[in-house]
């Protein structure tokens, strides 16, 4: 061991230091543990936030959602659908019919977003399917039977409906004038499953029928509103969504990807991640302060001591290195401290999730998402702040002259 950092501990560790000193002392200590920890918690979390609305997102809709400029429908979905698929790297490709209308049931009356849906095709895209309870294979009307229906959690709560309750599903944009006046078209259905994709916003108003009644319901005839595309990388959906348009000859048709429908919330949660980081090293330059101000004090206290290394053939540099190193402990044992606790707090958010209101926040608990990059980055950049805070201090003590030192100590 260095003699420079074996008095560095040695200061560090004096008795004979006064008690507000070493207050201050390990109030800097606290203070970076604290800032670290919270910022490894608070980062773990929005990785969590990321990565569970981004599955959850993928799980209602493809990464890939294929549309024509010049119409609402597509007419030769299965043509198009074969080409797509040849697509390299598509995995997957199911049609659809987009549809509004409203669900009505004992006196009570709900708005609906309806997709019409082939099951099997479906899954091929999507996981909303494995999200339905009972299992439903098909929503294909049953011989003698009535139309089958699935929706979201928290539409069949309002509604107060369960599996094998009727529902009437009207659509109130394809009302035809009469005598009495408009009567809207209208169909009822049993309720087959009930789905829970995690995210309120599906969950309250999303509703599947099946493909053939979509089209009686809405009137497209052998057309489609769209044709979802299941891609091998979702986060590659933008040159996907190139290759696909080229192999369908570009216009008229066109491509929204998962990420385009979902822009603004994604650059909300980046900047949410970035200003809460820069808010939460607040608490660390807080500490990096308390730093300065108790090596200023060691100083202060040590002079005599400063004075008599100097007068033995100490250099400035050695002297510099002293205090930066008793400087740098405390900014160790804080960051060790702080590390410790973050990786315990963010195990214990995971292990026991917290509730939260899905229908303000989307999720219904708060997901946990440890990245090991965070990790670093946080401890080169505390690391860096404490040693930073050093240099003043250090500077100045290194600066003492040393009879005037040993006078006034």
């Amino acid at each position: 061991m260095r003699y420079e950092h074996f008095l560095a501990h040695r200061f560090f560790r004096s008795r004979k230091r006064t008690g507000f000193v070493s207050l201050i002392t390990w109030i800097s200590v606290a203070g970076v543990a604290l800032g670290v920890a919270v910022l490894i918690v608070a980062l773990s979390i929005m990785n969590g936030v990321t990565k569970e609305l981004s599955a959850r997102l993928l799980g209602t809709n493809a990464a890939l959602i294929l549309l024509r400029y010049d119409r609402d429908t597509i007419p030769n979905a299965d043509s198009v659908s074969a080409a797509v698929l040849a697509v390299p790297d598509v995995e997957g490709v199911a049609s659809f019919i987009y549809g509004k209308g409203f669900l009505l049931t004992d006196g009570r009356r709900d708005f609906a977003v309806v997709k019409g849906v082939d099951l099997a095709a479906e899954r091929s895209v999507t996981t909303i399917v494995e999200n339905i309870s009972p299992e439903v294979k098909s929503l294909a009307t049953p011989e003698g039977g009535r139309p089958q229906l699935v929706l979201g959690r928290d539409l069949a709560e309002k509604l107060r409906v369960s599996v094998g309750d009727e529902i009437t599903l009207v659509n109130p944009l394809r009302a035809k004038p009469s005598i009495t006046g408009f009567n809207a078209k209208y169909r009822k259905f049993e309720v087959a499953g009930i789905f829970r994709s995690g995210l309120y916003e599906y969950d309250a108003t999303l509703v599947f029928i099946d493909t053939a009644e979509a089209r009686t319901l809405y009137d497209t005839g052998n057309a489609v509103t769209g044709i979802e595309i299941r891609v091998s990388d979702p986060f590659a959906a933008a040159a996907m969504e190139d290759r696909v348009l080229e192999a369908l000859g570009g216009f008229p048709y066109r491509v929204n990807t998962w990420i385009e429908l979902n822009q603004n919330l994604f650059v909300y949660m980046k900047l949410e991640k970035y200003l809460l980081s820069l808010i939460l090293l607040l608490i660390v330059l807080v500490a990096a302060f308390n730093i300065v101000g108790a090596l200023t004090m060691l100083v202060m206290e040590k002079k005599r001591e400063i004075g008599i290394l100097k007068s033995m053939g100490a250099t400035d540099g050695e002297v510099l290195r002293i205090f930066m190193t008793a400087g740098i402990e405390i900014g160790i044992l804080g960051l060790v401290a702080g590390i410790a606790v973050g990786l315990g707090g963010t195990w214990l958010l995971d292990r026991h999730r917290i509730p939260i209101p899905n229908d303000v926040y989307f999720l219904d608990t708060v997901p946990v998402r440890l990245e090991a990059i965070d990790v670093v980055v946080v401890s080169v950049v505390v690391f860096f702040l404490c040693w930073l805070a050093t240099l003043y201090p250090a500077y100045k003590a290194a600066r003492l002259d040393p009879l005037e030192a040993i006078r006034q100590g």
